[in-house]
C-alpha cells in the first residue's frame, strides 16, 4: 500500500513536469522591457510600514522554493509583483489581510 501511493504520487508529478515542458516558452523568445518585472528577476521590495527590504526571485511551480525566497509567479506575491515597476506599490492579500509593497528594484541576470 505505501509504495502504491508512493507511485501514485510520482506518476503525479511525472504528468505535471511533463506538461510544464510541453508548454514552456525559452525566455530567449521573449521580448524584455528592462523597467517591467519579469519571470526570473529579483526583486526588491518593501512592506509598508517596515524599514527594512526584502528580496524574492519570481520562478515558475515547480521552482519555487520560499527558503531561498524564490516565490512563484502563481503566488499571490508573485503574481502581484508580475508587470509592476521599480516605484510602483503592490497589495498582496494574505492570510492575516493586505500587505502593501514598494518595489525597489528589479535585478535581471543577462
Amino acid at each position: 500500500p505505501l509504495i502504491e501511493v508512493t507511485l501514485r504520487d510520482t506518476t503525479r508529478e511525472v504528468v505535471v513536469v511533463r506538461l510544464a515542458l510541453a508548454t514552456a516558452t525559452p525566455l530567449e523568445d521573449e521580448p524584455h522591457d528592462p523597467t517591467v518585472i519579469e519571470f526570473g528577476d529579483t526583486v526588491t521590495v518593501r512592506p509598508s510600514g517596515s524599514a527594512e527590504a526584502e528580496q524574492f526571485t519570481l520562478a515558475g511551480e515547480l521552482e519555487a522554493r520560499l527558503d531561498e525566497s524564490w516565490v512563484s509567479v502563481r503566488s499571490p506575491l508573485g503574481s502581484a509583483l508580475l508587470g509592476s515597476r521599480a516605484g510602483e506599490s503592490v497589495d498582496v492579500e494574505n492570510p492575516g489581510g493586505i500587505v502593501s509593497y514598494e518595489v525597489l528594484a528589479i535585478t535581471r541576470l543577462p
